[in-house]
C-alpha cells in the first residue's frame, strides 16, 4: 500500500472530528481572522520572510510503541542500516504461529503411527514500498525460538528484546531480496504469492509440532510449543526488509508456516503467522555528525537532522519578538520551506525522507500533537495538496536539478498564533510522518545557511 495512502486513512478519522470541533467553536465566538468581515479594499496585504527562527536537532522517541491492546504492528523490519551521518540501526522482528481453518492430523491411530516431515518453510510477505537501503545487499538471516510466548495482553516497545533459545532454527539463510510477485509449483498447482522471502527451518520445527497431538488443537497450546519467531538479519551492506505481516486470506500462500510431511501420502499444513508482532530497534549514534548535533543545538543553525524510527527529529521556534511588531493582523498565508543538503560520500541507497509531519506543541502544557494543517488536510483526504510535507524538487529550464526541498503548509496554526498579536514563542517538531514505518531521513540547511536558509513565508494583511 502507498505509504502516503496508508497516512491519509490513519488520521483520516481524527481530522474529521478535529475539523467539526473547530466548526462548532467557530458558531459560537467571532471569527478568528474576521477577513470575511473586511473588503479587501481596507486591507493592506504584506509578505516577509526575514523572521527570526531557531532550529536544532533533538533526539527522537527512544521507544516506539509496537503492540497492545490497541495496537497491532504489521509492517515488521529485519536488517540494518550503516549511514556515515546517523550512525547504526538494527531490526529484529518477531511473531507467533497459529492454527488455520482446519485442525491437522499428523497420527495415524489405525497404525500407531506418525507422520514424517518431510520439510518447513517459513514465507513472509514483503511490502517493497517501504524497503530501505542497498537494493543489491545480500541478506543472512538467522531464525530463533523465543523461550517463551509474548503476553497477549502486554504492552510492548520498540526497546525491547525478547529471550531466544540459543541455537537458532535457520541459520545463514543468504540472498538477494527478489522485489517481485512470486510464482512457483505448490501442492501440483502454478501459484503465486507476493514479493516474499522465503527460510528453511530445521525439520525439528515440524516434528515437534507432528509428535504433539494436543499442540495443534488451537493456537494457546501451539504457542506452548512454537512459543514465537525472531528474525535476525545481518546483511552484508545496507539493507532493511520490511515484511508485511497484515492478516491475509487463509488461501493465501504468504505469511505460513508450512510442514510438508507424509503419512500415507504427501501432505502439507499451513500455520498462519500473526498473534503479538513486534520489532526490536537498537540505535547507535556514536561519533556521528548526528551524535554532534544532539549535544550542540547551535548547529542547527546550518545543518539539521531528522530521521525515521525515533532517530533525530527537529525543534523549530519562532520567538514572539519576531512577530510583536506586526501587531494584529490577518494571516493570508504561512509556509515554511526547508532545503535539502547534499551530502558529501553520502551513498545514493541513504534516500532522503519522503514524507515530513508537525507536531505543535501547547504552550500551557508542553504536550505535542498533530499540527492543526496537518489535521485539517487528513480530514480532506489530502495531505499534499493541503498541508505538504513531502520531497519535492526544484528545476531550472533545461530540466537541470537545482534543489530539492519540502514545503509545509502552517496557515492555520499561525492564523491562531497571531491573532491577537502574538506573546508567545510558536515551538514546532518535525519528525518522520510515522516513525513506525520510515526508517529514512534527511539533512537540511538550517535558518542561518546561506543560500538556502529555513524560512517561513507570511501573507498577511494590516487592517487599516
Amino acid at each position: 500500500m502507498n505509504v502516503l495512502k496508508r497516512f491519509e486513512k490513519t488520521f483520516l478519522f481524527v481530522g474529521v472530528l478535529f475539523s467539526l470541533a473547530l466548526f462548532l467553536s467557530a458558531c459560537n465566538k467571532d471569527s478568528k481572522l474576521g477577513s470575511d468581515l473586511l473588503d479587501d479594499d481596507l486591507l493592506q496585504v504584506e509578505f516577509t520572510d526575514t523572521f527570526s527562527i531557531i532550529a536544532s536537532t533533538i533526539a527522537g522517541e527512544d521507544s516506539i510503541l509496537t503492540y497492545d491492546d490497541f495496537t497491532i504492528t504489521t509492517e515488521l523490519f529485519t536488517g540494518s542500516i550503516d549511514d556515515p551521518f546517523f550512525g547504526t540501526q538494527t531490526f529484529d522482528a518477531f511473531f507467533l504461529p497459529g492454527l488455520g481453518a482446519t485442525i491437522p492430523s499428523f497420527y495415524d491411530a489405525d497404525n500407531d503411527a506418525f507422520a514424517t516431515v518431510d520439510s518447513v518453510v517459513l514465507i513472509v510477505n514483503v511490502d517493497t514500498s517501504l524497503y530501505y537501503g542497498d537494493t543489491s545487499a545480500v541478506h543472512n538471516v538467522d531464525v530463533f525460538l523465543l523461550e517463551e510466548e509474548p503476553d497477549f495482553d502486554g504492552t510492548y516497545y520498540s526497546n525491547q528484546d525478547f529471550a531466544t533459545q540459543m541455537m537458532p532454527v535457520a541459520e545463514n539463510q543468504q540472498f538477494v531480496l527478489n522485489r517481485e510477485a512470486y510464482s512457483f509449483i505448490f501442492d501440483g498447482d502454478t501459484t503465486s504469492t507476493a514479493p516474499s522471502i522465503r527460510l528453511k527451518l530445521d525439520n525439528s520445527i515440524g516434528e515437534l509440532l507432528v509428535m504433539d497431538t494436543a499442540a495443534v488443537k488451537s493456537d494457546t497450546l501451539i504457542r506452548d510449543v512454537i512459543p514465537g519467531f525472531k528474525i535476525v538479519n545481518r546483511p552484508d551492506r545496507s539493507g532493511v526488509i520490511p515484511m508485511d505481516l497484515e492478516t491475509k486470506t487463509l488461501i493465501d500462500r504468504g505469511n505460513k508456516l508450512f510442514v510438508f510431511y507424509t503419512d500415507t501420502v504427501s501432505k502439507f499444513y499451513a500455520f498462519p503467522l500473526g498473534g503479538v508482532r513486534h520489532i526490536f530497534n537498537e540505535n547507535d549514534k556514536s561519533g556521528t555528525d548526528v551524535e554532534l548535533a544532539l549535544t550542540t543545538p547551535s548547529i542547527g543553525d546550518s545543518l539539521l537532522y531528522i530521521q525515521g524510527y525515533g532517530g533525530a527529529d527537529i525543534k523549530v521556534e519562532f520567538p514572539s519578538a519576531s512577530f510583536s511588531a506586526l501587531g494584529k493582523v490577518v494571516v493570508k498565508k504561512a509556509e515554511l520551506e526547508m532545503t535539502v543538503a547534499p551530502q558529501q560520500g553520502d551513498e545514493d541507497f541513504f534516500e532522503s525522507m519522503s514524507l515530513i509531519f508537525i507536531d505543535s506543541e501547547d504552550p500551557d502544557t508542553g504536550e505535542r500533537e498533530r499540527v492543526v494543517d496537518l489535521l485539517n488536510a487528513s480530514a480532506a483526504g489530502a495531505i499534499q495538496a493541503g498541508f505538504g510535507g513531502s520531497l519535492r524538487e526544484e528545476r531550472d529550464e533545461n530540466d537541470e536539478l537545482i534543489r530539492t526541498f519540502y514545503n509545509f503548509n502552517l496557515t492555520a496554526y499561525f492564523q491562531s498564533l497571531l491573532e491577537d498579536g502574538s506573546d508567545e514563542t510558536g515551538v514546532l517538531y518535525l519528525k518522520a510522518a510515522s516513525p513506525e514505518l520510515i526508517i529514512g531521513r534527511s539533512v537540511l540547511y538550517g535558518p542561518n545557511h546561506s543560500t538556502y536558509p529555513m524560512k517561513l513565508k507570511l501573507t498577511y494583511s494590516i487592517p487599516n
